[in-house]
């Protein structure tokens, strides 16, 4: 496979329910793996993965020998209630190089 990504329409309410405020500083939105029997422990389990924290979105993209590869999308205080398209994808250029790519597309209402 030379080429894999995933998207997703996302609303979030961070101090809408009260519940979640009691949560971590970090929450998990999404990734893909390269074990079909994967667990959060693993560095090869998280091949591209994107987290929402207190003013950023967090990209990554590990793989099995690979460094961990972070970009981090800032964002304003008006990310509550507000609907985002977030996309994040990889391309591989040749047999040992590609470029993973993460956006985020925010909707002004």
């Amino acid at each position: 496979m030379t080429e894999y990504g995933y998207g997703m329409w996302t609303k979030w309410m961070r101090t809408a329910p009260t519940y979640l405020l009691t949560k971590g500083g970090w929450h998990s939105l999404a990734r893909l793996t390269q074990n079909r029997n994967h667990g959060d422990a693993g560095m090869a389990d998280r091949t591209l993965a994107m987290w929402v924290g207190v003013g950023f979105y967090h990209f990554t993209a590990y793989g099995s020998g690979n460094v961990n590869n972070v970009v981090n999308m800032n964002y304003d205080n008006l990310l509550d209630g507000e609907w985002n398209y977030i996309h994040y994808g990889y391309k591989l250029v040749n047999a040992n190089t590609g470029n993973a790519v993460g956006w985020v597309y925010f909707s002004k209402t």
